[in-house]
């Protein structure tokens, strides 16, 4: 299989944004945070973003000077981190927890 364009690639992040925006539209923090399913899905679009990202090559993401791109590389890898640690920590199943760790480290 050929590699995917950086215009796919783009694609695949704007469609990951429009998921979450219809995932979280008028969903209050706290009501986000105790619905894990939510978290999960989201924090999943995050990480596509992100990897997406890291496939877009340096002169097409020059085109876009505005976009953070260092920091939506580096989004898949620490909300990975992130799951990782929480998903084989001892309260996995707390999605409060879960969603607050992710919202630190975003905020970073």
């Amino acid at each position: 299989m050929p590699p995917r364009s950086a215009r796919v690639r783009i694609e695949d992040m704007l469609a990951a944004i429009d998921r979450v925006a219809a995932y979280t539209t008028g969903l209050a923090f706290e009501s986000f945070c105790a619905d894990l399913k939510t978290v999960d899905a989201v924090i999943r679009n995050f990480e596509v973003m992100g990897e997406a990202a890291r496939h877009v090559d340096e002169p097409t993401a020059a085109l876009s000077p505005s976009v953070p791109w260092p920091n939506v590389r580096d989004m898949r890898n620490i909300l990975d981190s992130v799951g990782r640690s929480t998903r084989w920590g001892a309260r996995a199943s707390d999605p409060k927890r879960r969603c607050s760790r992710s919202y630190r480290y975003s905020s970073q």
